[in-house]
């Protein structure tokens, strides 16, 4: 859950995957569950599997730890070898991973389907807001580089159609990664498991038999619980993220509109994590007259905001 957008921001620790001993809970049936808690991509993290062979089980866990890993090298912006890193260096990158073409093909899917309100082109107008924080608006040569039609995705290369521009995927790894886990975890017949990678994913029941449950902050001071089943969960929050304490200057930016986001909080329930993330960062950037058209787009999606 990202109460305050995002934790890729927040953590001290920048970047990197932290790996804690897994814990077996046990249960009252020989089911038992297998849970690792670290930091993956700067947030706080979980993945809780289910399973009645603890051996197999590690083993399922370590090919999802190894897969995170994987990814968070090509989509961190805290690496300066990352993927993501050298393509902003650089105005392009030849012969990206494949996982890489495909997420930025996704993001520039949702850029149309959300009329440009998710936009991972973001970065030069974050970037001057965090280095010029009293500042009321950005200046037109910044908001000129804001586009996800300016990436260009050839067979062998992308590379941006301007000069200086910058990307960002912190509104959609998080998502891209939770899927892949999960993914991991249905290939080796995993029928009950909870996901947590800042975006968080229910595959199945709980092992006892009742749906999974989540809290989501309702509003400042309260929390809600959704149960979940073979369901994602996604929220992003207009209370924090501040650059600076005080400051109206927060981490999800209106892409097109000469103002930052109004304060509100914004879950997104759907099928799957990419799109539960991609929406909530769309939804929470866009005005409020935008909403209903934008989740007209998307099946299997349901908004909830507080």
């Amino acid at each position: 859950m990202k109460i305050s957008r995002r934790n890729f921001v927040k953590s001290v620790l920048a970047s990197g995957l932290i790996l804690q001993a897994p814990a077996v809970l046990a249960l009252a049936s020989e089911t038992k569950i297998l849970r690792w808690d670290g930091v993956a991509l700067g947030a706080d993290s979980s993945i809780q599997i289910a399973y009645n062979n603890k051996n197999l089980a590690e083993k399922i866990l370590r090919s999802c730890l190894a897969e995170i890993k994987r990814l968070e090298a090509m989509f961190s912006l805290y690496e300066n070898d990352s993927v993501i890193s050298l393509l902003n260096d650089k105005g392009f990158y030849d012969n990206p991973p494949q996982d890489f073409v495909n997420l930025i093909r996704i993001s520039k899917y949702y850029g149309e389907k959300t009329y440009g309100n998710f936009d991972i082109t973001i970065q030069p107008l974050w970037e001057y807001f965090s280095e010029n924080s009293q500042a009321k608006d950005a200046p037109a040569k910044i908001r000129e580089l804001v586009d996800y039609r300016n990436i260009i995705v050839e067979n062998n290369r992308i590379y941006f159609a301007k000069p200086h521009m910058k990307i960002s995927l912190n509104g959609i790894a998080q998502g891209y990664i939770t899927d892949r886990i999960t993914s991991i975890l249905r290939k080796n017949a995993v029928k009950s498991a909870l996901v947590d990678l800042g975006e968080k994913f229910a595959l199945g029941k709980h092992p006892n038999g009742e749906k999974w449950r989540i809290g989501i902050q309702a509003d400042s001071s309260e929390f809600k619980i959704v149960e979940l089943e073979d369901m994602a969960i996604s929220t992003s929050s207009m209370q924090g993220g501040l650059f600076a304490e005080g400051l109206e200057k927060r981490h999800i930016f209106m892409p097109k509109q000469k103002f930052q986001s109004k304060p509100q909080t914004v879950t997104i329930l759907a099928d799957n994590s990419t799109k539960a993330d991609a929406l909530s960062t769309a939804i929470a950037a866009a005005p409020q007259n935008m909403h209903s058209k934008i989740m007209t787009n998307f099946a299997n999606a349901e908004l909830i905001i507080s």
